[in-house]
Parts: C-alpha cells; sequence; structure tokens
C-alpha cells in the first residue's frame, strides 16, 4: 500500500488540510515534472504545527480495519473556533480520507509486479467522554471488480505482506536487555500491525532488538539473513560497518572508525537510526513470501525527526541512501534540519504552517527549490522563515555597526565586513554606540508691535 493523497479534518491542530504524496511507480501528469527520488515525502514546521500528529494519522489509517482495535490519545481536535469548511464533521470527531495504491502485496501474490490499484477509505476518530475510539470505513469503487480485489481482511493475518505499514516516533528506543520481551511474546500482547505504528502513539516504545531475531534468520533463511546484513550496510554512513559478528556474549558487532562494538556501546545516533532500521527489516521479513528479494517489498515507512541525534555529515545521505536501498518503500518522515531539507526538491517537501484563519495549521507546498543549497540559505527560506541564522546578540551587533557604516563613521564599513566572518569572542573592539539625539530647544519668534 502507498498513500496518494490524505484529507484530514478536526484532527488535533488541523481544522481541515490535504497533501498529496510521491510513491514509486507514481505516473506524473503533464503539469508535473518527474522528481529524482520519487518515494520520499518530507514534512517541515515549527514545534507544535502538526508534523506528528499527521503521520500518526497516516499510520492509524494505514492498518484499515484493525484500527478500531486500537485505542489513540488526544487525537480530536479541541477548538472552540469552527470553519465552515469542517462543519461537515461533528466536534467530536476526527476524520482521515484516504486514497491509497494497493500494491502486488496487498493483493496476496507471491510474485512482485508493478501494477497498482486505487483505494479509498475514511478512518474516523470519535471522542467518548476522555476516552477515543476509531472507526473505519472503506469507500465503494465504482467499478465493482476493483472493489473486490482490495482485501483489507488481510490485515488479520500476521504471516501475510500485505498492508505493510511501520511507524517510528521521536522517543523511539531500543531494549537491548536479553530478557526483554521477544517478538513472539509481544504477540500475546500487542497485535503485530499495531505494534508497528504503537512507536508513533507511546513513548519510549521499545522497537526489535536485532539480537533477538536475527540469529533466528540466519538459521532458518541464510539467504534472507545475508540480504538484512546487506541492506543494513546500504544505509549505513562509511565509517559504519555491520559485521555480522557476535562476541562472546552473542552480541552482534559493528565496525565504527576501526574498532569493533556491540549495538549498545554505539552513539546515541548510529543506536537511533539501526533501531529502526533493524526493526523495520524485521517486519519486512515476517511474512515476505519465498523467493522474494527484500528490496522488492512494498510498503509506508513513516519516521518522526529523521535526523534523530546524527551528525551533520550522516544527515546530508541519510535520505538519499534510504530511497536508493529501499526502492519500493514509501517513506513520509519529518525533520527540523535544514540539510535533510537541501536533499530533496520542491515536490518532496509539505510544510506545516499556520492557517490564514488562524485556526489551527495547514499543509502547504512552497514554489521554491532549495534542493543543493546550503543550510545557511535554506534557513532563510519561507520553509524555515528565519530573519537571520546568527546568534541575536551578533545580529544586534552587526546592525550597530551597519548603522556607523551608513552614517559613513570612517572605518565602519570595513568593520562590518570584518565582522560578518568574526565570532563576537573574537572580536578585539566594541562596536560604536548608536547616535544620541539632542534635544532641540523650541525657537520662540517674537511678535511685531
Amino acid at each position: 500500500m502507498y498513500i496518494e493523497e490524505i484529507k484530514i479534518k478536526n484532527l488535533r491542530v488541523f481544522a481541515e488540510a490535504s497533501a498529496t504524496f510521491q510513491y514509486p511507480g507514481r505516473k506524473c501528469t503533464k503539469d508535473e515534472r518527474a522528481v529524482a527520488i520519487p518515494n520520499l515525502n518530507l514534512i517541515l514546521g515549527n514545534n507544535g504545527a502538526g508534523k506528528s500528529s499527521l503521520l500518526k494519522a497516516i499510520g492509524l489509517s494505514a492498518i484499515g480495519p484493525l484500527a478500531m482495535k486500537f485505542t489513540p490519545f488526544m487525537l480530536v481536535r479541541k477548538n472552540k473556533k469552527s470553519s465552515a469548511s469542517s462543519s461537515a464533521v461533528p466536534a467530536h470527531m476526527a476524520e482521515a480520507e484516504l486514497v491509497g495504491q494497493c500494491t502486488w502485496q496487498d493483493h496476496a501474490r507471491t510474485k512482485p509486479d508493478a501494477k497498482l490499484t486505487r483505494a479509498e477509505w475514511k478512518t474516523s476518530v470519535i471522542r467518548e467522554g476522555d476516552g477515543e475510539s476509531v472507526n473505519f470505513s472503506p469507500v465503494q469503487a465504482s467499478n465493482v471488480a476493483e472493489s473486490l480485489r482490495i482485501r483489507w481482511e488481510l490485515v488479520h493475518q500476521n504471516d501475510c505482506p500485505a498492508f505493510l505499514a511501520v511507524g517510528y516516533g521521536s522517543t523511539r528506543r531500543v531494549d537491548t536487555d536479553p530478557s526483554a520481551a521477544t517478538p513472539n511474546s509481544k504477540l500475546r500482547s500487542i497485535p503485530l500491525r499495531h505494534q508497528r505504528i504503537q512507536s508513533l502513539f507511546s513513548d519510549g516504545y521499545p522497537l526489535i532488538w536485532l539480537g533477538h531475531w536475527l540469529p533466528v534468520l540466519k538459521g532458518k533463511n541464510p539467504g534472507r539473513f545475508s540480504q538484512v546484513c546487506t541492506l543494513l550496510n546500504e544505509v549505513l554512513p562509511d565509517d559504519i560497518e555491520f559485521t555480522a559478528k557476535t562476541d562472546k556474549s552473542e552480541e552482534y558487532l559493528f565496525s565504527q572508525n576501526g574498532a569493533l562494538v556491540p549495538f549498545a556501546a554505539l552513539s546515541d545516533g548510529c543506536r537511533a537510526f539501526v533501531g529502526w532500521v533493524a526493526d523495520m527489516l524485521y517486519h519486512i521479513c515476517f511474512g515476505c513470501p519465498k523467493g522474494v528479494k527484500l528490496v522488492d517489498n512494498c510498503g509506508i515507512v513513516l519516521v518522526d525527526e529523521i535526523d534523530l541525534h546524527l551528525h551533520p555529515e550522516w544527515q546530508k545521505t541519510v535520505l538519499p541512501k534510504l530511497a536508493a536501498t529501499f526502492p519500493k518503500l514509501q517513506f513520509i518522515v519529518t525533520t527540523h534540519s535544514p540539510i535533510v531539507v537541501g536533499t530533496l526538491q520542491r515536490e518532496n517537501i509539505w510544510v506545516c504552517e499556520p492557517a490564514p484563519d488562524g485556526n489551527g495549521s495547514v499543509l502547504v507546498q512552497k514554489d521554491i527549490g532549495v534542493n543543493g543549497l546550503s543550510a545557511d540559505q535554506i534557513l532563510l527560506t519561507p520553509y524555515f522563515g528565519l530573519e537571520s541564522s546568527r546568534a541575536p546578540e551578533k545580529q544586534e551587533r552587526l546592525k550597530v555597526i551597519a548603522a556607523a557604516a551608513e552614517r559613513k563613521v570612517p572605518g565602519q564599513a570595513g568593520a562590518f565586513l570584518k565582522s560578518l566572518v568574526t565570532a563576537m569572542e573574537d572580536e578585539a573592539t566594541p562596536p560604536p554606540a548608536a547616535p544620541v539625539a539632542r534635544a532641540v530647544k523650541p525657537v520662540t519668534r517674537r511678535k511685531k508691535k
């Protein structure tokens, strides 16, 4: 399944908003240009603008009828204001209406193909007192034969790859304790498809650790084990390698700058990244048809704060590497990093920004190209809206020097240019004082006699 379009109403900060997404196999119209990375979608916005809420709406909707057994929390918008455009949705209800594209997996085929089938459905969250419940309703297709091919009942089968959707919240973590819940023990308490999106809704929800499933895969399917190792290494930076070897305590080892270290000893950024990628690979492997390569699996991957703990050098390559390594997956991610933004085209980027009427947020695309620009340049565009990326004290200092230069104070034009490239602590002289306005006594004219 891929998400082509989403329309949301009365969902947290969104009174009403809509967006269309890039996905593998999407055909461009005559007025559109093909994008370089067709399986990536990036969501931007200030804190509290709705990025995480949008991912939750997509994640909840992506599990189809199983969403009715999921317990959300505080998704229905609470706002005294009401807009005429969203009046069709009751105040106690939030709604997400989606258009998706079903892939070969969603039709229970055993061999990959490129055919896509359109699907439409609604997911509603209803506030009931202090709690919320979910309702799912597929939209009948105009072509009856087409609607019959959309087999939502497949989401109830754990060993079926249909409707693959995984989501990772900003507080994601991996529990490396050997006594922690194993994948099999988790299934006794949380349905598999709920597990796949739980991290978006639960702070600190533990992801599936490599050590709990990769040794089993190595014994049962060495070929697929090799694929997992290769894919994991393809998305890692050049100075980090997954060795597929274990130490005396059976922990998998990584080579970082030439040193062999277990997963728990990796940097925070590396653990955060490897943690969710390994969890995703587990879910791709789970139910993957025999003889199908892992890279041929289709599905939706939602990641909040894709740049979490990542060094700027890694941020420059994280999205292009993910998209190239998993070309059949649709990624919808959020970030605050201008470096990450600079790796995509305007068609890949959506912005959560204040609604024109001041009532919450809306989703917009900017007609501004940023691909290849520097982080400083991107921060000053409407994608981030900063007046300056400098520290406030430095910015004020530059304004004072610039004002002195405009008054033609000797030496201040050169001082301004020098200050542009000099840190404040390295500047020897304070900026010139602003001119003090002198009080002018009113002139009193004597009346003629």
